[in-house]
Parts: C-alpha cells; structure tokens; sequence
C-alpha cells in the first residue's frame, strides 16, 4: 500500500494541492454481470454499508423503515479477470488489496482536471459474485441514488 500512495502521489504536478479521501464501507463485491446468453457482460465493483432503508407506499404516503445492506457507491472494472489484466500491464485501479486490518481499493478521479482527487476506501471484507441480474440497480428500490451516502 506504502509503494501505491508514494507512486500515487509522486505522479502529481508539483504545485498542485493533493486531495486524499479516506473513506470505509463494510465490504466489498466485486460482480460480474452475464446477459441472457451467458457471455460476461460488464465488471463493476460496489461497496456495500449497513443502513437504514426507507420506504414509502405510493398508494397511502406510508413511510417504513427497515435495517439493511445498501450501495453506497460503485466503480466499472475492466471485464478481464484482475490476473489477465495485470499481466497484460493493464490498470488495478479499484481493485482490492488487502492489509492487516481489512481490505481497501484505490483510485484518482478527475486525474487532469482541477477536482484531482485520490479516493482510498476501506472496508472488512470482499466478495466476488456472477450474476444475470445487475445487485447495484436492484438496490436502488432500497436506497434511491439521492438517498445514497457517497464517498466523503
């Protein structure tokens, strides 16, 4: 982790302010979405928090409340596996690593741009998943994308 942050931040234009966002979930999923004919479709990451969920009966304007995992944020993969892509030479942005105390995933947002941002996120645990339904829009009838926390 120590080589990613030095690299992370040597690869900044001195003079620029750096911008570091440590941010933690409870764990991560890395899933892969197939379509109907079973070819992998696309790769994501979502990071998962433990909340309460709000819902509201259209018909009666009644609000519950229920405890639950809901998407707090989520990143598009490469669709190659991480070990094909590393030896290709080819980005493990987002990808996890994993440390004494946990799991953790890196990125640069706006990498040329002036909202430069590096996000480090971590969380307990990661896990992986093959699904032919996407997890992260199936949570939006839990948590809405304006009811989301987001990254800090």
């Amino acid at each position: 982790m120590l080589k990613l942050l030095i690299f992370l931040i040597l690869s900044i234009p001195i003079g620029d302010r750096i911008n570091i966002v440590y941010d933690e979930c409870d764990y991560a999923e890395i899933n892969t979405f197939y379509a109907s004919d079973g070819t992998p479709n696309f790769r994501q990451i979502i990071f998962w928090e433990w909340r309460k969920g709000e819902r509201e009966d259209k018909k009666t304007g009644l609000i519950t409340y229920q405890w639950g995992y809901a998407v707090k944020g989520w990143k598009r993969l490469p669709l190659e596996r991480p070990q094909d892509s590393a030896a290709q030479g080819g980005s493990n942005e987002y990808l996890p690593a994993k440390t004494k105390r946990g799991w953790y995933s890196t990125w640069i947002e706006d990498r040329h741009g002036k909202n430069y941002h590096i996000y480090v996120i971590r969380y307990k645990y990661v896990t992986e998943t093959h699904t032919t339904y996407d997890p992260e829009m199936d949570n939006k009838r839990f948590v809405p994308n304006a009811l989301r926390t987001g990254f800090r």
